[in-house]
């Protein structure tokens, strides 16, 4: 659907030129026909530049073709001429009952040219030269008595593909060569050699017992550390990120404190009675504008003070200590309210006093009032300030750690590259326990960083050994790292977008960590009022901190929180608390350690049940009522008898001995939509077996039941004699498997990817290496793109590599989604050959080879490798058998096409039409035959002249506006223009016309039933029923009416697959006209 929108905006706005790249890649052949008839529709008037890896759609659509190899371009031309010129032809197939030489006599007798392609089963294959069409009749004629005789089953002819044109050309073939390709004839020796020397590497089939999974730990291991080595995503959020949050909160913690000592005060008058003038503002008890009184209680204090201290002489005090308060006295009356007035007026007195005594009447005393120093308590609690800002940005940070842990496990599912390990035999103990070895193991990185910069800082509530702290913290942040792994290993199933898993992990973790903590300890400090003691809200305080135990984030921030406060806990619990108390870090510690287990185990289970599909479908449906329930619309269609030939085949216990067995296997979906359905069907040793279909068909739904990805709704498949549905872990290993879409590692290079499977199948280290180049080798890709990142391989690149992942250690079951999707031909024909070489294996025992379900939209394919051949529509499979014997039992008959001759000015017909032009221009025959080009008509003299032509009409009902892709537009358009329609041009239309005519009256005559199928210029392309026509009849009567009917080339061939397949298709979506699907 995206590809038929950029179609759809490209052609927007009127633009003369037009470039198409690769238009219709990844469509299947029906939608793929209806963008070539979009193509068609808006290409007048236009320019269009196409590229595409489909040959058949060059053919069909290009009027000229240009093949580039290596940069440059190497040849152009129409379809046909370059079929001719590079000397490929027609194709012969022919299904036998029997070996008989006589078959091979016949067709090389007729055409010394002849060249054998394949003899493989029960069908032959030849390649017949296109300059040989004349000598073709008399071989058909034979052919027919054959089948008439039961000595052939069946026969058709097909003109050779531009396929092999562009193999010809990419591989440096010159015309001169005459080099005939041939169906899985080695186009690389080196690669041949390379694929037999892989088969001695077969994967261990026994699953039972088979040691293998340290090798599967250690190779998941190293895959999660090649993948981290270049992922910058991963370091900047499980190690950059947090330890930098950290170090952000250290200093502020360390250098960003609230001051909690007071300044000394120095004491002045400047405060004191403001209004007073300068010099009178005493601390006296009185002031009033300009007056003021005091009163001086005058007597000698020093006697008073002396005889006051004598009567209670023995009362803490001696005689001695009396006289010391010998001296000068004073004392003063004063307002009270005015603080600190008492050390003031002690400085006025003393200075006064000192003054008279030294005679300096500027002699100034200074007063300063020091605070006292804070409490060890208060000590404790401003430490506790100052770490809050450490202890906020830590639980902010640490939850992109958990996020990370999550994405990656989620990426590795959407993108199918974990089914894709399962598959391979990969078990949930195994992918999980490397996997946390590893978060573990990354996760160390910033847990160090923090416990380092805690050292560093001399952070004192987190490193003090007092009452546990410091072990205490430790616990916390090394169990935190394994806890919450496992824990995002059970949350990641719930998300299949990993930015969303990612986002919801570190927003929720934060919110829990910091929101919960916050509140519980707030409302604990509410609750334990001594004034207003609340036990309901120390009971919620308690629920909720029980609830959220269960996110290791909140363990985390509650216990690091508490390790910061525990002078405040002691004051809440009303006793000493240390913290390894309940009340502190005790139980967060425990909660950790044993999430660490117990949420590895349940991601494990987890997975081990999603993985079976039986387990599967009773979830659904205990859980989600998911009965499976058909769609009350079914549309009932009419089994082919081939197909329920094979399913009484399967059903009677025939098909047992098969590889692949699939018994009535259905799918319905909840909303009741049927994608599969009781598709019956079994796949011996050794077989290729094309399963065709639209998109959305069933196909990949299909290969999804095969593999365990989803569960079947019902009946059941076998492999090698185990149950998909009961037993898949017993199936897995035994399978291969390129699904439709690349599950790739955008951070591992190609070579790293194919040594990742190797281990996985138990190829032995020894040669894995090995073994991995020469798989690498066999699909096409050179040492150099090994090496690079798959992250930078374009389409065909990675479907190679995928098509290597799928067959390294030779799996005795292959299942290839689409494998050659995006493939130049060039590399498509190396990628049949090495499924060619690996289906027929000489080496292997005919009972021990491989097996392959091969779906692909390319026709071609289907008939190269699979010597029988499924298209599913809706659901169903609604044919089976051979390539030829579907094309000769859907079959509608013959595809005709002829180019007729370009109109050159020598030619007989074009200077009788001009001389004849020449009348309606008022010239002579010699000037309109000279000068033909500068003389112009206007549109009613160009009806004229073309009425003359043709008294009936015929050509100036051509020059209709209401047609816009009629032949005649281009003329009505230039003969309105201001200057008219030169007569040259005139002459050339009106001779192609002619002989366009003189075609369609010869094919309407001698094939009544045709059907034209399309019109390019010159070159027409019709369908002639095969009811009472034979092939060697077409060729001998066009043979024979070649000249007059001026054909430059033709070919005729019989209704290919993929007409079989696009004719199954219409019938299934006028099937789905009406119905919600």
């Amino acid at each position: 659907m995206k590809r038929k929108l950029s179609v759809a905006i490209a052609f927007c706005g009127d633009s003369e030129t037009v470039l198409l790249d690769e238009p219709t890649s990844g469509m299947d052949p029906f939608s793929r026909r209806f963008t070539w008839d979009v193509i068609r529709k808006y290409r007048q008037n236009r320019c269009i530049i196409l590229t595409t890896h489909f040959m058949d759609e060059a053919d069909i659509l290009g009027d000229r073709i240009a093949i580039m190899a290596e940069g440059r371009l190497r040849c152009i031309g129409s379809s046909l001429f370059l079929k001719k010129h590079y000397g490929v032809g027609y194709q012969v197939y022919i299904v036998i009952a029997s070996i008989d030489k006589r078959i091979e006599n016949i067709v090389v007798g007729a055409v010394e040219d002849a060249t054998s392609l394949t003899n493989v089963g029960t069908e032959m294959s030849f390649q017949l030269p296109l300059r040989a069409s004349s000598k073709f009749s008399p071989i058909f004629d034979q052919l027919e008595e054959l089948v008439t005789n039961n000595e052939i089953v069946t026969y058709g002819v097909g003109i050779t593909t531009l396929d092999e044109v562009f193999l010809l050309v990419a591989r440096g073939v010159t015309p001169d060569d005459k080099t005939h390709l041939k169906s899985a004839e080695s186009s690389n020796d080196q690669i041949s050699m390379k694929a037999d020397n892989d088969r001695s590497y077969r994967s261990n089939l026994e699953l039972e017992n088979d040691g293998l999974f340290s090798r599967h730990v250690s190779a998941l291991f190293k895959k999660r550390a090649m993948n981290f080595k270049r992922d910058k995503k991963a370091w900047c959020c499980t190690t950059i990120l947090p330890s930098v949050f950290v170090l952000i909160g250290f200093l502020l913690g360390t250098f960003v404190t609230t001051p909690r000592d007071l300044d000394a005060i120095v004491m002045n008058l400047d405060d004191y009675n403001g209004e007073v003038p300068s010099g009178q503002n005493n601390p006296i008890a009185f002031n009033s504008g300009t007056k003021f009184s005091y009163n001086v209680v005058g007597m000698n204090y020093s006697e008073a003070a002396i005889s006051r201290c004598l009567q209670q002489d023995g009362n803490y005090t001696t005689e001695a200590d009396c006289l010391a308060y010998d001296g000068i006295g004073y004392v003063i009356q004063y307002n009270y309210t005015a603080i600190h007035a008492g050390p003031l007026y002690q400085m006025l007195a003393d200075e006064a006093i000192v003054r008279e005594a030294i005679g300096d009447s500027g002699f100034k005393i200074q007063t300063v009032i020091h605070p006292l120093p804070i409490t060890e308590i208060e000590n404790n609690f401003s430490e506790s300030e100052d770490s809050f800002t450490a202890w906020f940005l830590i639980i902010l940070s640490f939850p992109f750690i958990s996020g990370a842990f999550a994405t990656f496990v989620v990426e590795e599912r959407q993108s199918k590259a974990k089914h894709l390990q399962t598959v391979a035999g990969v078990k949930p103990l195994a992918y999980w326990l490397s996997t946390w070895l590893w978060d573990i193991a990354n996760y160390s990185i910033p847990c160090l960083i923090v416990i380092i910069l805690m050292f560093a800082f001399d952070v004192s509530n987190f490193t003090s050994t007092e009452d546990g702290v410091l072990g205490a913290v430790i616990a916390l942040l090394v169990l935190f790292g394994p806890a919450s792994a496992s824990f995002s290993y059970c949350f990641s199933f719930m998300f299949s977008s990993p930015s969303i898993c990612n986002l919801i992990i570190i927003i929720s973790g934060f919110l829990i960590g910091f929101g919960g903590t916050i509140a519980c300890f707030i409302l604990r400090l509410l609750g334990a009022d001594p004034t207003d003691p609340k036990e309901n809200l120390v009971l919620a305080a308690t629920i909720v901190e029980w609830v959220l135990r269960i996110f290791p984030a909140f363990n985390l921030s509650r216990g690091l929180y508490s390790a910061i406060n525990l002078q405040t806990i002691s004051f809440v619990e009303g006793e000493t608390v240390n913290a390894w108390s309940p009340a502190a870090c005790l139980w967060e510690v425990i909660f950790l350690a044993c999430q660490s287990v117990v949420y590895l185990l349940l991601a494990m289970k987890i997975d081990e049940w999603s993985n079976n599909p039986r387990a599967v479908m009773i979830w659904r449906k205990i859980f989600c009522c998911d009965f499976g329930s058909r769609s009350g619309d079914e549309n009932e269609t009419q089994t082919d008898d081939d197909v329920a030939a094979e399913e009484q085949r399967v059903l009677t216990g025939a098909a047992n001995d098969d590889l692949i067995v699939l018994s009535q296997l259905g799918k319905t979906y909840s909303n009741g939509k049927v994608a599969v359905d009781s598709l019956s069907l079994g796949i011996p040793p050794g077989q290729c077996f094309g399963l065709l279909g639209i998109n959305g068909a069933g196909k990949t739904t299909t290969m999804g039941m095969l593999t365990a990805e989803f569960p079947p709704s019902s009946g059941d498949a076998t492999l090698a004699g185990y149950s998909v549905a009961n037993e898949p872990e017993k199936t897995r290993r035994r399978v291969g498997y390129c699904p439709q879409f690349d599950a790739h590692f955008t951070n591992l290079t190609g070579r790293e990817h194919v040594e990742l499977y190797a281990s996985i199948k138990g190829i032995p280290l020894s040669v894995l290496k090995e073994a991995s180049a020469s798989k690498l080798a066999q699909v096409g890709l050179c040492e150099a793109d090994c090496d690079r990142l798959a992250a930078g391989y374009s389409g065909g690149m990675k479907r190679r590599l995928s098509l290597a992942i799928a067959t390294i250690g030779n799996p005795q079951i292959v299942f290839l989604d689409e494998c050659s999707t995006g493939v130049d031909p060039v590399a498509r024909r190396e990628i049949w050959e090495m499924v060619s070489n690996m289906v027929s294996d000489s080496n292997v025992p005919p009972e021990e080879r491989t097996s392959v379900i091969l779906t692909t939209h390319s026709m071609e394919e289907c008939e190269a490798l699979c010597p029988r051949i499924g298209i599913m529509a809706a659901g169903n499979l609604r044919c089976v058998g051979s390539a030829q014997q579907l094309k000769s039992k859907f079959g509608q008959g013959y595809q005709v096409e002829m180019k007729i001759k370009n109109v050159e000015t020598s030619d007989k017909d074009y200077l009788e039409i001009l001389a004849g032009l020449a009348k309606i221009a008022d010239v002579s025959e010699e000037v309109a035959i000279e000068k033909g080009g500068e003389i112009f008509l206007d549109l009613e003299k160009t009806k004229q002249a073309l009425n003359q032509i043709t008294s009936d009409g015929y050509l100036p009902n051509m020059l209709d506006e209401n047609d816009p892709n009629g032949p005649g537009f281009m003329v009505l358009k230039e003969a309105k223009s201001p200057a008219g329609i030169d007569l040259d041009e005139i002459a050339e239309f009106a001779c192609t016309e002619i002989r366009m005519r003189l075609l369609y009256d010869f094919m309407n005559t001698t094939y009544p039933d045709n059907i034209l199928r399309e019109r390019q210029d010159t070159k027409t392309r019709y369908e002639v029923s095969s009811k009472g026509v034979r092939i060697g009849e077409i060729f001998a009567a066009i043979e024979d009416n070649k000249d007059r009917l001026m054909v430059y080339e033709y070919g005729v061939s019989q209704t290919s697959l993929e007409q079989v397949f696009n004719m199954h298709a219409a019938e299934a979506e006028k099937s789905k006209q009406g119905t919600t699907d």
